[in-house]
């Protein structure tokens, strides 16, 4: 898509729901989960709801499908559970129920981080794809790395990336004729 092309109809205010994943307690508050919601609501969004849960595959499926599953809900954010160690569990389980991943995210973050942390930025696996018709992001855990993906990538396009997320596939031209 072009910069010239027109963006459609993509709703200017996104319904929400934030999973912070963290590896104590799940009552803990979790800094990064806080900063997604209030970036959210700045930018006038609506946050339905939010969960913190333990990094733990079986909870984090089991959010992630209830989430999905909620009418309202149209984009899940997930912070924390991102990175390469064994106990970082949210985006293998997550990327395992994407039906379509939106691979540019996790491409254009990591070029972004590494500009501002070096090669350490190879570390995050900070993904995006669609589930039951949600957008699904699970972002690094710290303020700074989901600051740079909400405020570069995410807001500029939330609406427009969940109305990509829902159209249905135009028809296949008819070759028949």
């Amino acid at each position: 898509m072009g910069e010239d092309e027109p963006k459609g109809p993509a709703p200017e205010r996104v319904n929400c729901f934030v999973i912070s994943v963290s590896q104590a307690q799940a009552d803990e508050l979790e800094f990064a989960g806080a900063l997604v919601k209030e970036l959210l609501e700045t930018n006038f969004h609506h946050v339905v709801g939010s969960q913190a849960v333990k990094d733990d595959p079986a909870q984090i499926r089991a959010i992630a499908e209830q989430a999905a599953k909620h009418p309202k809900i149209q984009a899940i954010f997930f912070t924390g559970g991102s990175g390469i160690t064994t106990r970082d569990n949210a985006s293998d389980v997550v990327e395992k129920m994407y039906q379509k991943p939106v691979r540019g995210f996790g491409e254009l973050y990591r070029m972004l981080a590494y500009q501002e942390m070096g090669t350490m930025a190879m570390l995050a696996s900070a993904t995006a794809g669609i589930v039951n018709g949600r957008l699904v992001f699970t972002l690094p855990g710290t303020e700074a790395e989901v600051g740079l993906a909400m405020r570069e990538l995410i807001l500029p396009e939330l609406g427009r990336l969940v109305y990509e997320s829902v159209r249905p596939a135009a028809p296949a031209p008819d070759k028949s004729a």
